[in-house]
């Protein structure tokens, strides 16, 4: 065995000479088992395709010799192809396996797509090629670097490649691509542990790691922060696919899906987190999916969709008989939807705060325990700072927990009290009377359960039974909350209730940490929906609570003990999912809850309480426009007014800098009272807005300052009719500012470009939409312009990008055929639907991605998988924040793409 020093085969390292001839010399002189060794260079070791072929360094199973080891000097030993890159690369290939062994260790790939010259090109740092392959070979990745590659990092076409201590980041595709049916060799399966596959797939419709077919493992890895993409996939001709201690988190498509049709193709989750995706995890196709038993699945904290966090669909299977699952925490949908053809079994079903419940459908859906429980994560996962390229594939252990070394409270020789019976998972021994001389005759009962399991605890008093129209009021206080704000939920109060645990019924209230931590909830049949949150509780404060339930009404108030009694319910909300039940106390979390005075009233009567009702005077404040806020036109009043009852319609009006009242009228939605306000009716300046609320006894003000600024306004729209090499742009004159005349142009240039070009001059007298269409642009660019206004006081609009269509490129056949966009846009959301379609001659279309942008960045996407020769369809798209530009582009399965914008 010896060493073979690229250096001395005449690699200079020095970021300017092209090192590929002496490194693929050092490779050709190799004898079996030999090191190729990368010294530290003193830049980077450039390489270039300037044979005009795809691979640039190449080792061939036929020709190279076995057992060969191509090794750096870690972090420090750089590999990195040329500026320029104009055509298709592979920087490493290997070739024809048969047996063959080669080794990869402590190295950096970098593909310098920055410089590239032609970025539809297709780069990948080291690929495992199929053709010819006869067998599989015995290929070891580890300790490895992949950047900045023009489509994917790696590809592997065949098995008995392992990799571990992988860093593959920045590439536009995937950050792993794997597909060991395009050989068909597919035992041992690629491993892949210890990966850290972060901030890939640019383009849409790709993924940290990709398992498009064969077969695959992966283990103890991290799939985070993909650019346009997704988390993970499978694909057409996938065998088995296994995920174990797998994180995959932060990525704006799909957590997981299946673009595949293979039957009894199996997918293996063993400890996987799938968390903050933009889509959901989408268990579909026909995939056998199966959580081992003693493992779990977590799902939590995506973004809605309309499926559900978990969706099984189509005729996939899922088998998790033994093993945990978990959705929580899913942004206005349901933790887990089933519309599976066929068997979906579930051996625990942990769900927590679904904004739409804990289940939408339940088609083919066996459930054997079905609960509420928090887990924010599975201890077994490795975060991303324990994985990756020169990490010890260890895990870092948790710290232990400091022991309490605070007094208890001291505890009498009171049992629980008599007429009380504990529900759901308490027991008597979570419940217990305190003494202190800060409670009311002295004594109090305290919840504290055992443990760490946080889940649905209750005791209910007997005495009361179990009415319908009941009214609890109690003195309450959590002495202190727990550090993790997701963790804070305290003390609740409950009516209407019944059932074992499992399948909870009745309406509850409790106290959290975070801001609106007051909650108005309620199971039904175990599901958990929230109906209200407000207020902002403190630890160690005590509270008194009114919780009534008047027929399908229920109504709430709290206050801090050391005040009055407000007037004014809180929260008012109807809902008819419970009649009658049991009332009761209870908790969510372990930690302790003190409750001083509980009081019942039944029959519509009202708990008695320590305090008399307390009339309050009504009150005002400014809603809009805020204090110190600029503004012009026509601007929107709102005054709120509180302490107000419900059969009194106060005197509500606002005036400008002491001139005459005017009326504003209650809006029953907002419910404030609004009005407009011309505010071209005063001088551009600073001006005084007082606002007032009059009753039969009081007058309460308040003002506040505004600034009104009129001048000359001109907004930029859109662009039109954008072709290869022209573009009609789109202005708009809001304001004249006074003046008789504006004169209105337009600035252009290529984004980049540090000078603007002037275009369309015209003089306008009135206000409306203006345009100009500018020539002589080159294709496939970026631009942007802006709508200017001249005057005494003139304005400019803000920069808005457009994209000239790609040159003719007929040869491969893929077209966009239809691009039409529908806006639906409303107060809350900046809503678009995108009717397209599109066509390939070759008949390999693969995946079409529609992105809503704005500032260059990409704020919502959508993908959807297609083959063949045509496809059409319409993504629905929306996002909470502004929009300036949408794209839509379409790849074949040789890479090709074509990408249209649109500016809105």
């Amino acid at each position: 065995m010896s060493t073979l020093n690229v250096q001395e085969y005449g690699a200079d390292g020095d970021g300017s000479a092209d090192d590929t001839p002496a490194i693929q010399r050092a490779i050709d002189d190799a004898s079996d088992g030999d090191i190729i060794y990368f010294p530290e260079p003193s830049a980077h070791y450039r390489i270039e395709n300037s044979n005009g072929g795809e691979a640039v360094i190449v080792i061939d199973g036929d020709r190279h010799a076995n057992n060969l080891s191509l090794v750096g000097d870690g972090r420090s030993t750089v590999i990195k192809m040329a500026d320029g890159v104009s055509s298709t690369y592979r920087m490493l290939r290997h070739l024809r396996p048969n047996g063959f062994s080669v080794t990869i260790r402590d190295l950096v790939f970098d593909g310098n797509k920055q410089n590239a010259s032609n970025a539809d090109a297709s780069g990948t740092a080291i690929e495992y090629r199929s053709s010819g392959a006869t067998g599989t070979g015995d290929m070891l990745v580890e300790d490895v670097e992949i950047r900045n590659c023009l489509t994917n990092g790696m590809n592997v076409q065949f098995g008995g490649v392992t990799v571990n201590r992988l860093t593959t980041h920045d590439n536009d595709g995937h950050g792993i691509a794997v597909h060991t049916d395009s050989s068909g060799h597919h035992d041992p399966a690629p491993v892949f542990r210890n990966v850290h596959s972060y901030r890939n797939a640019t383009m849409g419709g790709r993924y940290a790691i990709d398992f498009s077919g064969g077969k695959g493992v992966l283990e103890d890895s991290v799939l985070e922060d993909s650019v346009n993409g997704g988390g993970t996939k499978c694909s057409n001709g996938q065998i088995e696919f296994t995920y174990r201690r797998v994180r995959v988190q932060n990525n704006p498509s799909h957590s997981f899906q299946n673009t595949g049709d293979d039957e009894d193709s199996t997918i293996v989750f063993d400890d996987v987190i799938f968390e903050n995706g933009g889509l959901n995890v989408r268990l579909n196709k026909s995939a056998n999916y199966i959580i081992p038993d003693g493992s779990a699945l977590l799902a939590t904290g995506h973004e809605p969709d309309n499926r559900g966090q978990i969706h099984v669909l189509q005729n996939a299977t899922l088998d998790a008989s033994s093993a945990d699952v978990y959705s929580n925490r899913m942004s206005s949908d349901e933790g887990l939807n089933s519309e599976t053809s066929d068997q979906c079994v579930i051996g625990n079903y942990y769900h927590y705060e679904n904004d739409g419940g804990s289940i939408k459908e339940r088609t083919n859906l066996r459930i054997d325990n079905q609960e509420e429980r928090d887990k924010t994560n599975l201890e077994s996962v490795p975060t991303a700072d324990e994985v990756g390229a020169w990490t010890d594939g260890e895990r870092v252990e948790d710290e232990p927990e400091e022991e309490d070394d605070s007094e208890p409270i001291e505890t009498d020789d009171e049992s629980t009290p008599e007429s009380w019976t504990p529900r759901w998972a308490s027991t008597e021994a979570d419940w217990s009377v305190v003494t202190g001389s800060e409670y009311e005759g002295e004594h109090a009962l305290k919840f504290e359960a055992d443990g760490t399991d946080r889940t649905r605890y209750a005791m209910s008093w007997d005495t009361v039974g179990e009415p319908s129209d009941v009214e609890i009021l109690d003195k309450v206080r959590v002495p202190e909350f727990t550090e993790n704000d997701s963790h804070g939920y305290h003390g609740r109060i409950y009516l209407r209730s019944s059932i074992d645990s499992g399948t909870e019924n009745g309406y509850w209230l409790e106290v959290e940490t975070p801001s609106d931590g007051f909650r108005l909830a309620k199971y039904t049949d175990g599901d958990l929906t929230t109906l209200n949150r407000f207020g902002t509780p403190s630890e160690n404060t005590f509270y008194y609570r009114r919780f009534r339930a008047d027929g399908d009404t229920l109504s709430v108030k709290i206050w801090e003990a050391t005040e009055p009694e407000p007037s004014a319910w809180d929260v008012e909300v109807t809902d008819t999912d419970h009649t009658d039940g049991w009332v009761g106390l209870g908790s969510f979390d372990t930690e302790a809850v003190e409750t001083d005075v509980l009081s019942v009233g039944v029959d519509g009567e009202s708990a008695p309480g320590p305090f008399s009702e307390v009339s309050r005077p009504p009150s005002v404040s400014w809603v809009a426009p805020g204090d110190g806020e600029t503004v012009r036109g026509d601007e929107s009043i709102a005054i709120d007014v509180s302490n107000v009852e419900d059969d009194e319609s106060p005197t509500v009006e606002y005036r400008v800098d002491d001139g005459s009242w005017r009326d504003a009228s209650y809006e029953s939605d907002s419910g404030t009272y609004v009005d407009d306000w011309d505010t071209t009716t005063v001088q551009d300046g600073a001006h005084t807005l007082e606002a007032r609320v009059v009753d039969a006894d009081t007058t309460d003000t308040e003002t506040i300052e505004t600034t009104v600024d009129n001048g000359i306004v001109v907004e930029s729209r859109r662009s039109e009719d954008v072709t290869e090499t022209n573009a009609t742009l789109v202005g708009e004159l809001t304001s004249l500012g006074g003046l008789d005349s504006v004169t209105c142009s337009f600035e252009w240039r290529a984004v980049g470009s540090e000078s603007w070009n002037g275009e369309g001059t015209q003089t306008r007298e009135a206000t409306g939409a203006f345009e100009a269409t500018i020539g002589d642009l080159e294709a496939d660019t970026d631009y942007e312009f802006r709508a200017v206004a001249e005057g005494s006081d003139g304005d400019t609009g803000r920069t808005v990008p457009f994209r000239t269509s790609a040159a003719d490129e007929t040869s491969n056949g893929l077209s966009i055929d239809r691009f039409d966009v529908s806006e639906k846009t409303n107060p809350t959301w900046t809503w678009f639907d995108v009717d397209w379609a599109v066509s390939d001659e070759d008949r390999e279309l693969n995946t079409v991605v529609t992105e809503l942008r704005y500032d260059g960045t990409t704020v919502a996407a959508e993908s959807t998988s297609i083959s063949g020769d045509t496809a059409r369809f319409s993504h629905d798209l929306r996002v909470r924040g502004d929009v300036d530009e949408i794209r839509l582009s379409v790849n074949d399965t040789s890479n090709e793409t074509r990408t249209e914008t649109k500016s809105v």
